[in-house]
């Protein structure tokens, strides 16, 4: 049997030597000086001119785009107003259109600047990925928020109760409800709980019953107490 020898190979040096360093920046150099000084000129002034068109061409698209978007965004709020949609559904189409165009937009900038937009969908479609895995509670408000829309349990001004709060429907938001209490405090209840959990709508009903414990003393008139109060829930329309 017969055996081979491989010579190893010898890795390279990663300090080079000052003379081979000298040899090539004297090399660089001596490129430099006998360049064309007309054709760099020439070539420099092509390609500013080049960039500022690309940059004015840019320029021109954000602010088409961005009537198209305002307009876009009108017309869309429009024809909700006519189909009389539902306040929050309204908010939350309008915010998602506008921000899913605007990344269209933006896309559509960087390609004319010439940056290849393919690897910047994929970074993002990575980093978002990443995202979502950490942000995976914020990711569950969004699909609550997005539930709540769909099924309505409530609405914008309706008088709920849920998660140990009570208080008025203000807006509904892709990741929270906020909701304003009889003081006057506002709570941000998010969605992925407030979903899930019992919710009591007090504004889907014309009139609720109502109980109220008054007491009266032995000696005072029990028909005279009755009268009185009677006649204050008389003045209320409400009642």
């Amino acid at each position: 049997m017969g055996f081979s020898f491989i010579t190893a190979q010898q890795p390279e040096n990663l300090i080079v030597p000052d003379s081979i360093q000298k040899a090539k920046f004297a090399e660089t150099v001596e490129k430099i000086a006998n360049m064309d000084l007309e054709k760099v000129l020439t070539n420099l002034v092509s390609e500013s001119i080049w960039i500022g068109l690309k940059i004015v061409l840019a320029l021109a698209i954000y602010m088409a785009g961005r009537w198209l978007i305002r307009r876009l965004i009108k017309l869309i709020s429009t024809a909700f107003e006519k189909r009389k949609v539902d306040r929050s559904l309204q908010i939350f189409l309008h915010n998602l259109i506008k921000t899913v165009s605007y990344i269209i937009l933006i896309l559509t900038i960087i390609q004319v600047l010439g940056v290849n937009t393919t690897s910047i969908v994929a970074l993002l479609a990575s980093a978002g990925l990443a995202i979502g895995m950490a942000l995976s509670g914020t990711l569950q408000n969004f699909a609550g928020g997005v539930m709540i829309l769909l099924l309505k349990p409530y609405r914008i001004g309706d008088y709920i109760s849920a998660q140990g709060q009570s208080g008025t429907v203000q807006e509904i938001m892709l990741f929270s409800t906020k909701i304003t209490t009889v003081d006057k405090q506002t709570i941000f209840i998010p969605n992925s709980s407030i979903a899930t959990a019992i919710i009591n709508n007090y504004s889907t009903s014309e009139t609720r019953r109502v109980e109220w414990v008054i007491g009266i003393s032995y000696g005072d008139d029990f028909a005279t107490a009755r009268e009185a109060i009677l006649e204050l829930l008389s003045k209320d329309a409400r009642v």
